[in-house]
């Protein structure tokens, strides 16, 4: 891909251009910013484009069709195996670049989300950075700079990357994720500026999800808390409660920002307009309490607590708290 068909962080594109452009690429980059808004997708164009023939990525000589079919043997990729990037993948990346490249006037080294380096191949990775090879362009990524080491950090020249705008993030859901409208209003809606495949993947389903929120805060025939029970066991079976913990904090935040006069976009639903008036009349302290026992549980299921029961229990205690009765 051409760089100038990046979608988003215009300003870094230009940046690097001018950096090459004026041979003064530096010997690793740091690209920070969260996942999903496209820093490897620009490592990669921008590798491209440094080593095609003609310097425009023109997609037709040696470089450029080993790169658009994805076997490149000088862009070199680390990911975290698990939670790590092991040793045994740094030594693999130093052995790499012992080696002559073979096609690319500049070798292009991405090692993702470095922030997940254990101590032992941090220690061997910052062999690579204190005597980087000449022919070789070492670009790594982060969400998080504050767990990289100093050491690190002074080796590199950081790059800062911004969300995607609405629109650009639109534009990338129509050229590569093609959604029905109402499953691609949703992904807009809660995808922050990034490109959430979680969301992407799932969105028809999180479509129906989201549309039971409403109906499960404010059912009053005496049988709803069964059946809502019963539409949790179903999605705990489909692996969805993440998705509705979220979008249940969501729909908390929206109603306090609403009654707070915050000038925001709302995280599930496309307007304050649209907020329910029943959700607008609930006191703040108790949407404030709602959603902290929202955090809660979603904390206690990534701790490892029964999926279902504490999702039951959740609803018990909103089942109480919304009918006034304060739930500690």
């Amino acid at each position: 891909m051409k760089l100038a068909g990046v979608i988003g962080n215009g300003p870094i594109v230009k940046h690097l251009l001018a950096t090459h452009q004026a041979d003064h690429l530096p010997s690793a980059f740091l690209f920070l910013g969260p996942e999903g808004i496209g820093k490897s997708t620009l490592v990669r164009s921008f590798a491209e484009q440094i080593n095609c023939e003609s310097q425009s990525a023109c997609g037709h000589c040696e470089n450029c069709r080993l790169f658009r079919g994805g076997s490149h043997p000088d862009f070199i990729v680390v990911t975290p195996q698990g939670k790590n990037i092991r040793i045994a993948q740094i030594q693999g990346l130093i052995s790499a670049l012992s080696l002559r490249p073979m096609y690319a006037k500049k070798r292009v080294a991405l090692v993702k989300s470095v922030e997940r380096l254990n101590q032992e191949s941090a220690n061997a990775f910052l062999k690579i950075l204190e005597e980087p090879p000449l022919d070789t362009l070492l670009v790594l990524t982060a969400s998080d700079r504050g767990q990289l080491m100093d050491t690190l950090l002074s080796r590199c020249q950081e790059l800062n990357f911004s969300p995607l705008s609405a629109p650009e993030l639109q534009q990338v859901l129509d050229q590569h994720f093609p959604l029905e409208p109402l499953a691609k209003a949703l992904v807009l809606r809660h995808s922050e500026g990034r490109v959430r495949k979680d969301l992407i993947e799932k969105a028809a389903q999180l479509v129906a999800l989201e549309e039971h929120i409403e109906s499960i805060l404010f059912s009053q025939r005496p049988e709803a808390l069964t059946d809502h029970f019963v539409w949790i066991e179903s999605l705990v079976k489909q692996e969805l409660e993440r998705f509705f913990l979220e979008f249940l904090a969501g729909w908390f935040r929206d109603m306090l920002l609403h009654k707070q006069s915050v000038s925001a976009q709302p995280y599930s639903r496309a307007s304050f307009s649209n907020l329910n008036p029943r959700g607008l009349a609930i006191p703040p302290e108790v949407l404030a309490h709602a959603f902290d026992l929202t955090i809660e549980t979603e904390v206690a299921i990534k701790a490892q607590a029964g999926r279902q029961l504490a999702l039951e229990g959740l609803l018990l205690k909103l089942n109480h708290l919304f009918r006034g009765a304060l739930v500690l």
